[in-house]
């Protein structure tokens, strides 16, 4: 597996987290940390995950998905994932998960 890369990018009231690689065990710290970061600012009301660069995604990845959701809205934030490869698109879809996210195909 890759190591999750990100790149985190402020425009006004959004936050856009570029990920790329693996959002596995190992990369939820890191997402956490990030997802921390970006609801700390008091005028973001958006964090946009664009996921393009993750080709794989386990139950882990998927649990801090669930987690960055939750502190978006309890910062008065909302969470969108953008750009889902094909295979992290089908987790979400398999777990019913894919309905409680703003999914867009948007870059």
């Amino acid at each position: 597996m890759t190591a999750l890369n990100s790149n985190l990018l402020v425009h006004g009231d959004k936050t856009t987290v570029r990920l790329e690689g693996a959002l596995d065990m190992a990369a939820t710290d890191d997402l956490i940390a990030l997802a921390g970061v970006a609801t700390s600012r008091a005028e973001m009301r958006t964090l946009i995950l664009d996921m393009g660069g993750v080709e794989f995604m386990d139950s882990m990845g998927l649990a801090s998905l669930v987690r960055t959701r939750k502190m978006c809205a309890d910062a008065g934030a909302v969470l969108e994932l953008r750009c889902l490869q094909p295979r992290v698109r089908h987790v979400l879809a398999l777990t019913g998960l894919a309905e409680w996210f703003s999914l867009d195909e948007v870059g």
